[in-house]
């Protein structure tokens, strides 16, 4: 196997091939590709090895057999979910995704030009308080941006490097009670609590953790993040933060024999839901998702039945373990998953389908799932990247022509009055 070293790839032949060098190697790997919807993109890569030649026979194609569970809730293409059979239960099932589909826009947040703060990079994350203040991370600028509800700025943490209130490569945060923020730093495998002074924000905590944080949800300001830990082998962590809770580890990731594959095919997206509290996680490369109570019990096991799967394959051969992830053909992973109330969440797919020229077609699918039974379906293509849902609003974003983000208020008479004032902001 290789040992320590630096190497520049580019995914020029039909598959990249990721080895099994070190644990951070795997890591970097995993990273690379991190909230990417296609495969592997990788520039400069520290401590992997990668290849774009063909590999030997006996290849395995992941996902298993093992890994696909045969008796599981569905989350269709179909107008209404199987388990919708009390007229109440699809009516309030419509009524809400005709909310969500017929969101109305209050406010436009980016700019292509000048330097101001709304000015972005890459959104990576984005959520809302009860007081209308809008949060958006960006990974490029390695910042966390606070705009009141009309989209003036009111405060900044961050900025890249190594300080208390500098981020290496930030890729998600949570809001939590007393105007508390915590932020992933996947670089640094660590989170920090910031708290909200009359001066601004201030560091209150440093949280180290054993493994690489990719997503975060709070319910009952309780902190959950998703991460696969080669340790014990879990990939949902209930954080400690303050004295608040006590931590704890659960749930399963992929199934293999081959750590490097677990790692590989273990991440994932979560959404947390109140009333009891519960912690839903969906693989990003799989068509799984599962509900655990907030204890660690498994509630239930849903697939997404109309998925494109990405044809992973692994195998060993003389330099060792690798996985590989093709860069042609049909390629769907989750974007995103995000409570809209105790009952119901959303899950957001984006589907690469291939054509034989030109580039391929993308589509964004946005499922509604009964967060009781985990019985979904297909409510929209169209809608764009979700960040954050709340009772009243949906956040949504775009990258191109330049990196933006909309405000739509659901349109539903049972939403309370929005706090956002219908503008377009364009510093």
């Amino acid at each position: 196997m290789p040992g320590r070293g630096i190497c520049s790839a580019a995914i020029v032949g039909p598959r990249s091939r990721v080895r099994a060098g070190t644990e951070a190697a795997a890591v970097a790997a995993r990273m690379s590709r991190a909230r990417i919807p296609l495969v592997v993109v990788v520039g400069i890569i520290p401590c992997v090895v990668l290849a774009c030649n063909p590999g030997p026979q006996g290849e395995v194609a992941h996902p298993t057999s093992r890994n696909l569970p045969r008796d599981a809730s569905s989350i269709q293409s179909n107008a209404l979910p199987e388990s919708l059979t009390a007229p109440d239960d699809t009516a309030a099932w419509l009524h809400l995704a005709e909310a969500i589909t017929n969101a109305e826009p209050v406010l436009d947040l980016g700019s292509l030009e000048g330097d101001g703060p709304a000015v972005f990079g890459s959104i990576v994350d984005a959520e809302l308080d009860e007081r209308g203040h809008i949060y958006v991370l960006d990974e490029l600028s390695r910042d966390l941006r606070v705009f009141d509800a009309t989209g003036e700025p009111v405060a900044m943490i961050g900025g890249q490097g190594g300080g208390p209130m500098e981020f290496r490569s930030p890729n998600a945060f949570a809001l939590l009670a007393d105007d508390r923020i915590v932020v992933a730093d996947r670089g640094n495998r660590h989170l920090k609590v910031f708290g909200s002074t009359a001066a601004g924000f201030t560091l209150l905590e440093t949280i180290p953790l054993h493994f690489v944080s990719e997503d975060l949800c709070v319910t009952q300001d309780r902190l959950f993040a998703e991460g696969w830990a080669r340790e014990g082998e879990h990939i949902l962590h209930e954080v400690s933060v303050g004295a608040s809770s006590e931590g704890r580890d659960f749930g399963s990731g992929y199934d293999d024999d081959s750590w490097l594959i677990r790692g590989q095919l273990s991440d994932g997206r979560i959404a947390c839901l109140e009333d009891p509290p519960r912690v839903v996680f969906g693989f990003q490369l799989l068509p799984v998702v599962r509900a655990y109570g907030s204890h660690g019990d498994l509630l239930w096991v849903a697939t997404v039945t109309d998925f494109a799967q990405l044809q992973i394959t692994s195998g060993i051969d003389s330099d060792g373990p690798y996985v590989l992830f093709p860069s042609e053909g049909d390629s769907e992973e989750l974007v995103a998953a995000e409570a809209v109330s105790p009952t119901h969440l959303l899950l957001q797919f984006a589907r690469e389908e291939a054509r034989s020229n030109g580039a391929p077609d993308l589509t964004l699918r946005t499922y509604l799932v009964d967060a009781t039974t985990g019985h979904g379906a297909l409510i929209d293509t169209e809608i764009p990247r979700i960040l954050t849902v709340t009772p009243t609003h949906l956040v949504v974003a775009w990258s191109l022509p330049f990196p933006r983000l909309q405000i739509r208020r659901l349109a539903t008479s049972s939403v309370h009055e929005s706090n956002f004032e219908t503008k377009q902001i364009s510093r």
